[in-house]
């Protein structure tokens, strides 16, 4: 039995992060037990109830929460008695949630008296999410956690970055070697769905919504503000030269003021739908009920789980995005225009031909390389080999 700890400061009862979805897919392989420690203060500007309890179990995964030695800026932080709690697991395997943190030195001390166990992090952190200012590029990551890094980084077996634009931010600011970085992508924890299924789900969600089965509909959200460019879509909807009746889905969260904007520009009010917050479930129901995402902003982990459902997906072209086009299932924008989409929109409309080229596209490559479970299952055959 191959016993793996994952430590992570963040880590919320029942949500969808890499660490809940991870853990728990791990926890039903038949060599390995896992367990998780995290804190027992959400290090996040969210609220969110978090479980107390020192050791629990969240269906096969045991969990353990530790207090803070101290806790500065929600950055700078020491677990309490994590060394003692990792001494009476025995572990055989750490992975380290975000590499750019001060526990790292604590697991580190463990590991010099424990050297059959290997160590593994992963970071998540790239010029659009950590490199904002000059501070935080050159004190923050350039001096503080290159430093910590660069000792830490002969004691790890690998490095994961969750897309190509946090290896680059990590080669950049940390000078990692490329050798020592390996692709851990997000995606989806559903399955795709049977025909059958697809078409219970579809047409009860689209029901509900007073939407016909014969619209198409055009699915969007996260955490959504103007540089989501939601207007685009609107305005691009607002061409009268298609072949269907078009529905908009915006779901997440968004400004009232932003949301009103949107609605306004609209030419049909009836075709603008917003969900709100969605749950992980209610997610995947409108995703496989919906013809086309189309995302214009910043990066959302809805990316890989729209792939990952074989959802066609419209995206804006960045060099760094091509990881996601892994069978021609992605049609890239190369500008900001709105007679592009439109165009676009035309293609998927217009021709049939070209739309049940790019779906097809979706089904077959979408869900083997953005599954978590796929995903998974190539991380524990890795971890197995030692």
């Amino acid at each position: 039995m191959i016993k793996i700890v994952h430590i992570s400061p963040v880590f919320h009862d029942n949500w969808s992060y890499q660490e809940n979805i991870l853990t728990n897919i791990q926890s039903y392989e038949k060599d390995f037990e896992v367990l998780v420690i995290s804190s027992k203060t959400s290090i996040v500007n969210y609220e969110s109830p978090i479980n107390l309890n020192e050791d629990y179990f969240l269906n096969k995964v045991r969990i353990i929460r530790l207090n803070f030695i101290f806790n500065f800026f929600n950055r700078f932080y020491l677990f309490k008695n994590l060394y003692k709690t990792l001494d009476s697991i025995k572990p055989d395997i750490i992975m380290i949630h975000g590499l750019q943190t001060l526990s790292v030195l604590q697991v580190i001390s463990y590991k010099k008296k424990n050297s059959h166990c290997r160590i593994y992090a992963d970071l998540h952190a790239d010029y659009d999410i950590s490199g904002k200012n000059i501070f935080s590029i050159l004190i923050l990551h350039k001096l503080i956690w290159k430093s910590l890094i660069s000792y830490s980084i002969k004691y790890l077996e690998q490095i994961y970055y969750t897309r190509p634009s946090v290896k680059k931010f990590s080669m950049d600011l940390y000078s990692i070697n490329d050798i020592k970085l390996s692709p851990l992508y997000l995606g989806t924890e559903f399955n795709l769905p049977t025909e059958e299924e697809r078409f219970e789900i579809r047409s009860k969600f689209r029901k509900s919504l007073q939407i016909d089965n014969n619209d198409f509909v055009i699915i969007t959200g996260g955490k959504l503000s103007e540089i989501s460019n939601i207007e685009t879509i609107i305005h691009a909807m607002n061409n009268q030269d298609f072949t269907y009746n078009i529905h908009l889905i915006i779901f997440g969260s968004i400004d009232d003021k932003y949301l009103d904007y949107l609605r306004g520009l609209i030419l049909d009010k009836n075709n603008l739908q917003f969900l709100g917050w969605q749950n992980k479930r209610q997610i995947f129901e409108a995703l496989v009920s919906s013809d086309l995402s189309i995302y214009l902003g910043r990066h959302s982990v809805l990316w890989e789980q729209s792939i990952g459902l074989g959802l066609p997906i419209v995206l804006k072209y960045k060099i760094d995005r091509e990881y996601l086009n892994c069978n021609n299932n992605v049609h890239f924008l190369f500008s900001n225009e709105t007679i592009e989409l439109i165009n676009a929109l035309k293609q998927f409309l217009n021709t049939e031909s070209y739309y049940k080229y790019i779906l097809s596209n979706s089904r077959d490559a979408g869900p083997e390389n953005f599954n978590f479970i796929n995903i998974t299952k190539k991380l524990n055959e890795i971890w197995k080999k030692y």
